[in-house]
């Protein structure tokens, strides 16, 4: 029973409902490495966003600006 369950049973991805045979290892390994809905932590702002979504997140958040605090000028974030 547990052997089945292990490698060879049908299991549904809390993160994008899909449905993966192959058991709980090939589950994990379509959560941390396949999952279109896995967290991906932006290189700017830290915060975790699902993996379809990262580069247009990234994309805006590195074009966000600050003030240089030793010249005042604005500078990119993504420089």
């Amino acid at each position: 029973e547990s052997h089945n369950k292990t490698f060879h049973s049908d299991l549904k991805c809390k993160m994008c409902d899909e449905t993966i045979s192959g058991g709980k290892q090939t589950l994990l390994s379509h959560q941390k490495y396949e999952c279109l809905r896995r967290p991906i932590s932006c290189s700017y702002c830290h915060l975790p966003f699902p993996f379809i979504n990262h580069n247009e997140h990234e994309t805006m958040c590195g074009s966000r600006t600050e003030k240089c605090p030793h010249c005042n000028q604005y500078i990119a974030l993504s420089m």
